[in-house]
Order: C-alpha cells, then structure tokens, then sequence
C-alpha cells in the first residue's frame, strides 16, 4: 500500500537528477534522514525549485513506495528559505558544517528530534549572523551536538582516576573517545582544553543558545576551543569531516594544544 505523510524538513542535500529533477536528502524530526526525488523541481516555473535548496526549512508533502523503499516529494510549502545564510561565505561555511555532521551521525540517532531543533534555532540564528557569531554558533553547535547525542564528556571528573578535576585545574581529552583525564593521567597525545574554554562550555550549557551567542572568549582561547571540539567530533565520528566549512575554519584555525 502506498503511504503519504506531511512532515516539517530541512534539506541537507540537494543534487541534480536526470535533466530537470533533483535528489534531496532531507532532515525530519521524526523520521531523522530521508532521501527523496522531486520530480521537475530544476524547471524555471517549478514550486519545488527554491524549496529544495540546501538549509530551506519547509512543510514537505512525501509520497512513499514502501515495495521500492523510495520517497517522492510531491509538493512542498516553504516556511523559512534561509536566503541569508547563502549570501554570506562564513554563515555557509558554519551551516554546511552542521549538515555534513547531522550527514555523517546518521541524524543522531535515537536523538533525530532534538537535533532538528537545533539545526532549525541553529539556521534561524545565523541567517544574519556576522563571521564572529558564526564562528560562536558553530562552537555552541558541536557541543550542543555532543550533549543532546550523549557523547559529551564530563568535564568535571577524570575518566581514568575518577578525581573531581577543579574548576582552576587544566583538562585534557584522550584521543578517540575524547574522555575527560587530569593532566596526571593524560598521555602524550592527549589535547588540553583551554581552561577559559571550559568555563565557557560550562556556562554556556545553561543558557538559551541565542543567549549563549553573546558570550564571548578572546580570539586565542575560541580558536583553541574550535579546533578542540572539531577533533572531539571527528574522533567520536571516526570520520573526517570533509565540508568545505571544515576546511576553511582549520585553514585558519591551530589544532588543539598538545601536551609536551
């Protein structure tokens, strides 16, 4: 039997299909990542021309073929087009970051729903962010990302001696599974956090994200915390993260502080 549902998405992905359709891989709370065709949305005239480009937030109408597994979109109501954030390289860079990450995560997993909560206040906030709150929301966004997927790692206790580590007292992140140690147990190859990034993670977390975004840690220790949080990611990923907003923010940003 054949299905339709009516479901808010965000486009992820959007590549051409044939001479004058697209394939689009879209984001939903409840079913987290669908891949679907729109059939003539490449047309000039079509309605699913703009609605299918990537960040467009829209009510999608799905037409599923549960014998072929395939979905169609028949039609789609855009509610927020994002057209801000592809006029602007670092509001695109920090988007294309959080898609290639929601990608690779498959969603999130068990956590589809609160995540596309976060990637749609996440889209919405950037939308006429400057480069400096961009680069803010996509700190706030990986860790947000860490916490709501239970990959966040407590920055409170060492996960090797169980110590209580003090607010005042530097941190370390083994590789891999980015577990929290005390410098007494961190290796060679363990990645300090900063301590002044830490009390902003710390902080932060109990804030609004809009309230979170005015915040800020001198250029130093926010670029430190980039590199530290994307390395986290990527080891709990075990994946690179290959977008070009990856590749433009390590351009220019150091790779956390190693230990000696």
């Amino acid at each position: 039997m054949f299905r339709h549902s009516v479901t808010q998405a965000i486009v992820l992905q959007s590549r051409q299909f044939g001479e004058i359709h697209k394939s689009v891989t879209l984001f939903t709370p409840g079913e987290g990542l669908v891949a679907a065709v729109a059939h003539g949305a490449k047309k000039m005239g079509s309605r699913l021309r703009s609605t299918t480009e990537v960040f467009c937030l829209s009510r999608v109408f799905l037409y599923e073929d549960p014998v072929r597994r395939t979905h169609k979109i028949t039609d789609m109501e855009g509610l927020r087009l994002f057209h801000g954030i592809r006029a602007s390289l670092a509001r695109y860079y920090a988007a294309s970051l959080w898609a290639e990450l929601i990608l690779k995560s498959f969603a999130g997993g068990d956590s589809a729903r609160p995540l596309f909560g976060l990637l749609r206040e996440s889209l919405s906030l950037c939308e006429q962010a400057s480069p400096e709150t961009a680069r803010s929301l996509s700190m706030q966004f990986l860790w947000r990302y860490l916490v709501l997927t239970g990959n966040a790692p407590d920055l409170d206790r060492c996960a090797e001696c169980g110590r209580s580590i003090g607010a005042d007292e530097p941190l370390a992140l083994a590789g891999g599974e980015g577990a929290a140690l005390c410098l007494s147990c961190a290796g060679p190859t363990a990645v300090e956090v900063p301590q002044a990034g830490r009390r902003y993670l710390a902080h932060t977390a109990r804030l609004a994200l809009a309230d979170a975004l005015r915040v800020r840690l001198d250029a130093a220790d926010e670029s430190s915390l980039r590199a530290v949080l994307l390395g986290l990611v990527q080891g709990i990923l075990e994946l690179p993260l290959a977008s070009p907003a990856v590749e433009a923010m390590t351009a220019r940003v150091p790779m956390g502080r190693r230990r000696a």
